[in-house]
C-alpha cells in the first residue's frame, strides 16, 4: 500500500500541509469577508472574482481601461455600490489602479500573494510567496500522482464517466477562455482533478485535496498566465484520462506527474 510504504513522506509533509491549509483558509476568510460560504457571498465578491478572472485570461491587458462603473453595473445587473467595492478590492490587491477623471486601469503586475491576502499583521514578501508556491505544488505532485495511480486501479465505471464529463467540460471552458468569452475554466479544471482523486477511493488523499481549492486556484492563476498555447492543459488532462481508461496505473500516474511538473515549472518562471 502507498500509505504504508511512504509514511516518511507523509510525516515530512504533514506539517507543511497544515501550514498551507491554514494559510489558504485565512485567505478564504478574508476574501469572503469573515468566512461567508460561497453560496452566500456578496455580489461585490462575485464581481471581483469575475473581473479578476477576465484580467488573468487576458481579456483586459495591462494599461487598458476597464469598463466604467455604470457599464459594469449594467453587465452584472446591480447598483454601482457592489461594483465600486469590487474595484476597490482589485485596487487593494494592486491588480488595477483607479485614477479620477480617467477611470480604472489594469496594472501589469498582479500579485495574489500580497500581504492583504493573508492578514493585516503578517508581511508576506515575494521570496516567501515563491517558497509557498513551490512547496504547495510539490505537495500536490506527490498526492495527485499517487491518486492517479490508484484511480487507474480502483475507478468504477461511474468514476470514469465523471472524469470524462469533467474532461469535456474543461475542454469547453478553455476554448471559451481562448475566445475571451465568459468561462468557468478554473472551476472545470478543479473538478477534473477532484474527479480523479475521488476515483482513487483513498479517503486520506481525497480529504487532503478538499483542503486545497484556494491553493489550486492560485496555481491555475499563475501557470495559466505563462501557458502558450493555453489549451496545453487539456492535452495533459486527455492523456491522463486515456491512461485511466486503459487501467494503466504507471502511465496514468506518470501523465499526472508530467502535468503538475509542467505547472511547477510555469509557477517558478
Amino acid at each position: 500500500m502507498w500509505y504504508n510504504n511512504n509514511q516518511n513522506i507523509i510525516y515530512q509533509y504533514k506539517t507543511k500541509l497544515y501550514i498551507l491549509v491554514f494559510s489558504w483558509n485565512v485567505l478564504y476568510n478574508i476574501v469572503n469577508e469573515g468566512g461567508n460560504k460561497m453560496a452566500h457571498k456578496k455580489l461585490s465578491e462575485i464581481i471581483f472574482q469575475d473581473l479578476n478572472k477576465r484580467i488573468v485570461a487576458g481579456e483586459y491587458q495591462a494599461n487598458e481601461l476597464l469598463p466604467t462603473e455604470r457599464q459594469l453595473a449594467e453587465r452584472y445587473t446591480s447598483s454601482r455600490i457592489p461594483v465600486r467595492e469590487a474595484l476597490k478590492k482589485l485596487a487593494d490587491e494592486n491588480i488595477v489602479k483607479t485614477s479620477p477623471g480617467i477611470g480604472t486601469i489594469v496594472l501589469g503586475n498582479h500579485n495574489v500573494f500580497s500581504e492583504k491576502n493573508y492578514s493585516n499583521e503578517s508581511i508576506i514578501d515575494s521570496h516567501t510567496a515563491k517558497i509557498l508556491l513551490e512547496e504547495s505544488i510539490s505537495l500536490r505532485i506527490i498526492i495527485e500522482t499517487e491518486a492517479t495511480r490508484l484511480a487507474a486501479l480502483n475507478a468504477t465505471e461511474e468514476d470514469r464517466t465523471n472524469i470524462e464529463i469533467a474532461l469535456f467540460e474543461s475542454i469547453t471552458e478553455i476554448r471559451k477562455l481562448k475566445a475571451n468569452q465568459d468561462n468557468h475554466f478554473f472551476e472545470a479544471d478543479l473538478r477534473f482533478h477532484m474527479a480523479v482523486a475521488k476515483a482513487s477511493h483513498n479517503e486520506f488523499i481525497i480529504s487532503c485535496l478538499k483542503e486545497f481549492p484556494k491553493t489550486i486556484n492560485t496555481h491555475q492563476y499563475w501557470s495559466l498566465k505563462h501557458t502558450k498555447p493555453r489549451d496545453e492543459v487539456v492535452a495533459y488532462h486527455t492523456q491522463i484520462y486515456e491512461n485511466l481508461l486503459d487501467k494503466n496505473a504507471e502511465a496514468a500516474s506518470a501523465a499526472m506527474n508530467k502535468h503538475l511538473s509542467r505547472v511547477k515549472k510555469l509557477l517558478l518562471e
